[in-house]
């Protein structure tokens, strides 16, 4: 056996057997090849957004006007009116600026008549947008005047104190007003009642009522 094979077949000989490596093993970092150093990338801090806070929150409104249909010239306008308003106040807010009373007074949407508890916010009015109100006013009742008379004048003694009411049924303007509304309510083709036949049956029940 030449020196060389048997070199071979001792090295295969320790190559089937286990290494074993005592736990206090440090390898020299002299015999390790040499390795580029790594220096890692400078950390970006992250950037944080100002959020600013506003001080006064906004609450969903609408501007509002209200003309008359017909009969008494009225014109009022409520800018900014909060969407949870409801009919009932825009009624106060106009009886206040009108002097009308409130039960005489009928507000319509698109000829449709409105029922006081109803807020804008569920006749589907969106935040920020005009919406124009119709107004009819019952009984033939008149707006009060602007500015009340300087001048009073004297009293006559003479003058009869216990004044004579008179029936606003009696009025044809009280009718006129009656029939704009019925033509409101009824003058849909889905309708089955004619405005002008139960204008004209109230008419006649009337009459025979002050005979």
């Amino acid at each position: 056996m030449t020196e060389l094979s048997f070199t071979k077949q001792f090295l295969a000989t320790l190559a089937t057997r286990n290494v074993h490596i005592p736990a206090d093993f440090c390898e020299d970092p002299r015999k390790l090849p040499s390795r580029t150093p790594y220096t890692l990338p400078p950390t970006k801090k992250p950037k944080t957004k100002r959020t600013t806070s506003s001080t006064t929150t906004s609450i969903p409104s609408a501007n509002i006007s209200i003309k008359s249909l017909r009969g008494a010239q009225i014109s009022h306008e409520i800018p900014s009116t909060p969407l949870s308003s409801t009919i009932l106040t825009l009624k106060h807010n106009l009886s206040k600026a009108t002097g009308l009373p409130i039960d005489k007074l009928k507000l319509l949407l698109k000829g449709k008549v409105l029922t006081d508890l109803k807020t804008l916010e569920e006749l589907g009015i969106v935040d920020g947008v005009d919406v124009g109100f119709t107004v009819m006013v019952m009984g033939g009742a008149s707006p009060a005047p602007s500015a009340p008379p300087e001048d009073k004048g004297l009293v006559d003694p003479g003058e009869d104190k216990g004044a004579v009411k008179k029936s606003a049924l009696g009025e044809e303007k009280f009718w006129q007003d009656l029939g704009a509304f019925l033509k409101e309510r009824l003058g849909s083709s889905e309708v089955l009642e004619e405005p002008e036949h139960v204008l004209e049956t109230f008419r006649v029940a009337w009459g025979k009522r002050t005979l």
